[in-house]
């Protein structure tokens, strides 16, 4: 048995579940602060401060940790939305069903989902067919993810933070690659 896990972080998990129509007519868009149908920005604030935005709004010059106040003043039109710890679990749940599909053994690390491969590899035709599967499935349903392959968990978890982007099949090769990290990454 090759161990193998493979870790998919969703950095922008708090702002991608509101491009879906389900998720917004399910909610009745009731966490919704301010709306503009014809602005497609999209801030998530919590406490009055921004959290995360899409690229449009970043292009604005809206960033996490902003006050609310600066961030309209910076984008009038921006569309806001309170954060829902609710439906950021909700959507990491169905993206974590759904990466089921390539190994039965899956642990949720918010804003990550680990997926322990190394049993698959053979069904699936090895770690790059599956890496390739899973990056393609998560693109499909708007997911922007980060995403590296490791022999342990914590080694995978730490390298997607990193945004590596690679896979480390070789325990060596691993410890090389997360004896450069800066400390932030592992959150020390």
């Amino acid at each position: 048995h090759v161990r193998a896990r493979l870790a998919a972080e969703t950095p922008h998990l708090t702002l991608e579940p509101l491009g879906r129509d389900a998720v917004r007519e399910s909610e009745g868009l009731e966490k919704e602060l301010r709306a503009r149908p014809d602005v497609t920005r999209l801030s998530v604030v919590a406490r009055g401060r921004v959290q995360v935005g899409d690229a449009e709004a970043v292009a604005a010059g809206i960033c996490a940790g902003q006050k609310l106040s600066t961030a309209l003043g910076l984008q009038p039109g921006l569309s806001v939305f309170e954060r829902c710890a609710a439906r950021e679990q909700q959507a990491l749940d169905s993206l974590a069903c759904w990466a089921g599909r390539f190994t039965p053994t899956i642990s949720l690390m918010p804003p990550d989902t680990l997926l322990e491969i190394g049993g698959c590899l053979r069904l699936f035709g090895g770690a790059e067919a599956i890496v390739m599967a899973a990056l393609a499935g998560c693109a499909e349903q708007s997911y922007s993810t980060r995403w590296a392959a490791a022999p342990t968990p914590l080694g995978a978890h730490w390298l997607a933070r990193a945004a590596a982007g690679r896979m480390y099949p070789e325990t060596a090769g691993m410890q090389a690659a997360l004896a450069v990290l800066p400390c932030a990454v592992p959150g020390w």
